[in-house]
């Protein structure tokens, strides 16, 4: 089953199409996420580093054996569609199973950002911005079932006139960021921060 999924392309390929960015069978490993919220509440993340195709490393732990060539050209494909998504700045397949990945995406004030396994923006009707960094059930499961231990830093720019209505880490001023405070919450698995703001 695994071994016909890594060699069927088109599969592969169109199922491009459904799956958000870094969801589905992708996950980050290491990597640095930016997210920079405005005065008005809008926000947007850019994510830069690895990610790996849990598929992939499925494979290659059953068969204890490396991908062969077929199946690291669908991955170099892969990797090319991938690239020509509008969120996507830049994609390339580095081996293995993995994603060397740039990306960036933003969302207004009552928009939602959920779509990745390690973190999320949410907003409710009582006008707070809940912002949360976590492992997640599905994702700790994946991460061990591979042998894989996450490594990022997310780093969360606010504006002053956001309120901190609670956070597990409070964000600090900083010099560079007039205006504007940070906070840096380190990824690995077991890890949770949590943080509402109020614009």
């Amino acid at each position: 089953m695994i071994l016909r999924k890594l060699t069927n392309p088109l599969r592969w390929l169109s199922a491009l199409a459904l799956i958000a960015f870094l969801s589905g069978c992708f996950y980050p490993e290491k990597f640095t996420l930016d997210v920079e919220f405005q005065d008005d509440g809008a926000v947007t993340l850019t994510y830069e580093g690895t990610t790996f195709y849990a598929d992939a490393l499925t494979r290659m732990r059953l068969t204890k054996a490396p991908l062969n060539a077929k199946e690291d050209a669908t991955m170099g494909e892969m990797a090319r569609a991938i690239g020509k998504r509008p969120d996507i700045l830049s994609s390339k397949y580095i081996g293995n199973g993995r994603f060397q990945i740039k990306a960036t995406r933003s969302a207004h004030k009552g928009q939602l950002l959920m779509d990745m396994p390690i973190f999320g923006v949410s907003r409710d009707l009582y006008q707070n911005t809940d912002v949360l960094m976590q492992t997640g059930t599905v994702a700790e499961l994946i991460y061990k079932a591979q042998k894989v231990q996450p490594e990022g830093v997310i780093r969360i720019t606010i504006p002053d006139s956001a309120e901190v209505v609670s956070a597990t880490t409070q964000p600090k001023r900083a010099m560079v960021f007039f205006g504007k405070r940070t906070v840096t919450w380190n990824y690995k698995l077991g890890a949770e921060e949590k943080m509402r703001l109020r614009f």
